[in-house]
C-alpha cells in the first residue's frame, strides 16, 4: 500500500547520523527521509556507508494494532561495493576482489525474532569473491556435514567462480542456490551451472548475525 492512497500527502522528515555502531557493525553517513501518518511508517529513501560500500533502501511499515507481531512491511535494498575484507575475522585472498554487491526484496508480517514471522522475498548477491563465498559456506555449515555445501566448496577450490548467490525466502526458510562460472580448463560439468543448498531456517541466520562477528567469519 502506497501512502498516497490514503488521500493525505505525507510530510517527510529528514534524518542524518554521522556514525553508529550496532553489535560488530559500524554504519556511517546515514541519511533518510521518512514520514508517519495513518499508522504507516514510510521511508522512501535511506542511504548509508557500510564497510566502505553503499547501502540504499526503501521501506514501508504498517503498524497495524501496534504490536510487533501484527506489523507488516515491505523492504527493498541495494548494496554496492561492500568490502568484505573489512568484516571481522574474514579471510580474503589479496589477488581477488573483496567487494560484494546485491539486492534485497522482502515483505512480510511480524517483527519478533524467535516467534512466528511471515516473510517472503529474496536476497541476491551478484558480486562476491571466492574466499568470501567459502567463508559464508563455512559459517552456514561449520561442521562440514552438508554434502551440497561441501560440493560447492570443492568446486570453488578447483577454480569455479561465484556468479550469483540467490537466497529466496518461503515459509520461514531460505532456499539458497549458487550459480558458478566454470573455468575453461576444468572438465567437470554442473547441470544448469547451479547447485541448490537444502533449506536454512531464517532463525539460524538471525542467530548467526547476532552471535558471530560476521556471516563470513572463517572460524
Amino acid at each position: 500500500m502506497e501512502p498516497y492512497l490514503s488521500g493525505v500527502v505525507p510530510y517527510y522528515s529528514t534524518l542524518q547520523i554521522d556514525s553508529v555502531r550496532a553489535m560488530q557493525y559500524r554504519i556511517a553517513d546515514i541519511r533518510a527521509q521518512m514520514s508517519f501518518a495513518n499508522g504507516l511508517v514510510n521511508i522512501p529513501q535511506l542511504s548509508m556507508k557500510l564497510y566502505e560500500g553503499n547501502v540504499a533502501f526503501q521501506c514501508l511499515i504498517d503498524l497495524g494494532s501496534g504490536s510487533l507481531e501484527d506489523m507488516s512491511y515491505q523492504f527493498r535494498s541495494q548494496i554496492a561495493r561492500i568490502n568484505s575484507a573489512k568484516f571481522p575475522g574474514t579471510a580474503t585472498a589479496k589477488e581477488e576482489s573483496a567487494e560484494i554487491a546485491g539486492t534485497i526484496n522482502f515483505s512480510g508480517r511480524g517483527l519478533t525474532p524467535g516467534q512466528k514471522m511471515e516473510v517472503e522475498g529474496e536476497l541476491q548477491i551478484t558480486d562476491i569473491g571466492s574466499q568470501a563465498t567459502d567463508n559464508l559456506l563455512k559459517s552456514i555449515d561449520p561442521r562440514g556435514a552438508e554434502q551440497n555445501i561441501k560440493y560447492v566448496r570443492r568446486l570453488i577450490g578447483l577454480g569455479f567462480k561465484p556468479k550469483l548467490l540467490s537466497f529466496p525466502v518461503r515459509h520461514g526458510n531460505f532456499y539458497p542456490t549458487f550459480e558458478l562460472r566454470q573455468p575453461w580448463y576444468i572438465p567437470i560439468r554442473i547441470a544448469g551451472g547451479k547447485v541448490a543448498i537444502p533449506r536454512i531456517p531464517m532463525q539460524f541466520i538471525l542467530d548467526m548475525v547476532s552471535t558471530q562477528s560476521s556471516l563470513f567469519d572463517k572460524r
